[in-house]
């Protein structure tokens, strides 16, 4: 699901109220998705008189994509995605979820279409200790799901996460519909 360009529609709309402040698509890239969780230190840094506390922000932000979620999740194009992803498992293949979303967000579409049982195995940006693009998640996925790199192939709709799959020595196919990053990707 276009889950990145939504995220950035909410971090953009709460830096505005916040901060009067259009934040620029390069912004975001370098310093949310590029450095994880640095958008809101340096919106603090570049507007010093209007400092608000990280965990304030985002807290705001998630009430936001947590509205937009219910949007998106009535886009009858979804539905496909996640069909393929059944035929998957109805031919036996094992699957992994691997995000950098919210436990609560991934439960939320998996349930809306009930699909919460299709994968064996969910990682949520709270089951690791550093997120895409480091390969700790696909690593721990593998672990879990008891296969090697060779015998997996992961399906990315971001930049970082192709980097995560590659850096976890897994094949990977970068999908560039519905995905903010993989537009200004320079994953080959």
């Amino acid at each position: 699901i276009p889950s990145e360009e939504m995220f950035f529609a909410a971090y953009r709309k709460i830096a505005k109220e916040v901060f009067d402040r259009d934040i620029t698509i390069e912004e975001y890239i370098d310093n949310e998705l590029n450095k994880n969780s640095n958008l809101i230190k340096y919106l603090n840094r570049k507007n010093p008189k209007k400092l608000i506390n990280d965990k304030e922000f985002i807290e705001k932000v998630y009430k936001e994509y947590d509205g937009q979620l219910d949007k998106l999740l009535a886009n009858e194009n979804l539905i496909v995605n996640l069909k393929t992803i059944k035929l998957l498992k109805n031919k036996g293949y094992k699957l992994a979820l691997v995000s950098t979303s919210k436990r609560q967000f991934i439960g939320k579409v998996l349930n809306y279409f009930k699909m919460d049982k299709l994968f064996d195995v969910v990682i949520a940006r709270e089951d690791v200790k550093n997120l895409k693009p480091d390969p700790q998640a696909y690593l721990d996925a593998l672990e879990k799901l008891g296969i090697t790199s060779d015998q997996c192939l992961a399906i990315e709709d971001s930049n970082r996460g192709a980097k995560s799959a590659q850096k976890a020595k897994i094949n990977c196919v970068l999908v560039k519909n519905n995905s903010l990053y993989s537009k200004y990707s320079d994953y080959d």
